[in-house]
């Protein structure tokens, strides 16, 4: 991956980030869904289904991290 352009670095990561964000915004309605019915007390942070929100929120940007590292240009030598 050390030769590739900087364009077919970030095809190759919107190709690949793509899927895992549409696997992570389904499991987010599916969150949403699940919840929207629930009578518990609605808060600003602590309403129904946050901590699961928050823990597939937490999970899917973990994933795209690794994607950016995975093709990011690579490093310079120090001078």
């Amino acid at each position: 991956m050390n030769n590739m352009t900087d364009e077919e670095r970030h095809r190759a990561y919107q190709a690949e980030a793509g899927p895992v964000l549409e696997e992570y915004f389904k499991k987010l309605e599916d969150c949403r869904e699940r919840h929207k019915n629930d009578d518990t007390p609605h808060g600003r942070d602590d309403g129904p289904g946050t901590e699961e929100w928050n823990a597939i929120n937490r999970e899917m940007l973990d994933k795209l991290r690794e994607l950016r590292r995975k093709y990011a240009p690579p490093s310079k030598p120090l001078e």
